[in-house]
């Protein structure tokens, strides 16, 4: 084996089973994965994936070889560690990930205020719903909503997280002429309890959606409405309603977290205590404690 890129690219396509999620991971072109996979079989003389138009999947050798490819994988990620643990500086880059709504609506403003305070720290932000793992450095630090951290890991509690039901002011507001349908995300059940108890009756939604952050777009289209975070529905409060009668459910507790090794770098323990306090000056719009006046 000549270096560790091989065995990269060989787990990334055998545990995201396609060339596209693999690219996506690695932040590369995926007919650049594919070559490489293509030159170190080559080079083994070893079939390690079988192709079809569903993916790749794994042959014999590649089975045998994944779980040492996942070794070898954890003891880079441990030198990584190990080397940015001894590293004092307030200075150097730092991968920050976290879900694509919070980081769209909510850090943005929040790392631009860092980076004016940390001008020489290098802010990484990865957008992604997809949870990224501190073990094998994919990210310094990762903000994540979550009823149980990772017992691994180690970092603080930076906020409740409340969601409730809202549409735009405008459609509420000639709801008499038009009656107000609902969106649902691909996190609803088929038919989630807030649609029957504020009088949606057990029609179908309007509108589906994929996530939190296209459920407001598609709110302030007009499209109906739909629970989001207490957080994106009452710092919108000119253009956004909270529907009477709706409850504020409370979600998973919103975390900052990494992994043990790092705690004690300079520059995560300064982003760390900065989101901490930003992240208090906005208590009550997360735990959607000032909107239900209108």
């Amino acid at each position: 084996m000549r270096d560790w890129d091989d065995l990269k690219y060989f787990l990334a396509v055998a545990e995201r089973g396609t060339l596209t999620a693999a690219a996506g991971l690695l932040r590369v072109n995926h007919t650049t994965i594919a070559r490489r996979i293509a030159m170190l079989e080559e080079s083994k003389r070893v079939r390690l994936f079988d192709r079809s138009p569903d993916g790749y999947a794994l042959t014999p050798a590649g089975t045998a070889l994944i779980e040492r490819a996942r070794q070898v994988r954890d003891a880079v990620a441990a030198v990584d560690r190990t080397l940015a643990a001894h590293d004092t500086r307030l200075s150097g880059p730092l991968a920050i990930t976290a879900p694509t709504a919070l980081t769209v609506h909510v850090l943005l403003p929040m790392v631009a205020e860092f980076s004016a305070l940390y001008p020489d720290i290098d802010i990484r932000l990865a957008s992604s719903d997809t949870v990224a793992s501190l073990s094998k450095r994919e990210a310094d630090i990762a903000i994540r909503a979550t009823r149980a951290p990772d017992e691994l890991l180690v970092g603080r509690r930076l906020s409740a997280y409340s969601m409730s039901i809202y549409c735009a002011r405008h459609v509420w507001e000639n709801a008499d002429k038009r009656p107000v349908g609902w969106i649902a995300t691909s996190d609803d059940p088929p038919l989630p309890s807030w649609v029957p108890q504020l009088g949606f009756g057990s029609r179908a939604p309007g509108c589906r959606v994929s996530g939190k952050l296209e459920a407001l777009a598609a709110i302030k289209a007009g499209l109906g409405a739909a629970q989001i975070p207490c957080r994106l529905g009452d710092a919108d409060r000119d253009n956004l309603i909270r529907l009477p009668e709706a409850a504020v459910v409370k979600g998973p507790d919103i975390w900052l977290l990494t992994h043990r090794d790092l705690k004690a770098v300079p520059r995560v323990q300064a982003f760390t205590q900065f989101l901490a306090k930003a992240f208090k000056r906005e208590r009550a719009l997360f735990e959607g404690t000032i909107g239900g006046d209108n």
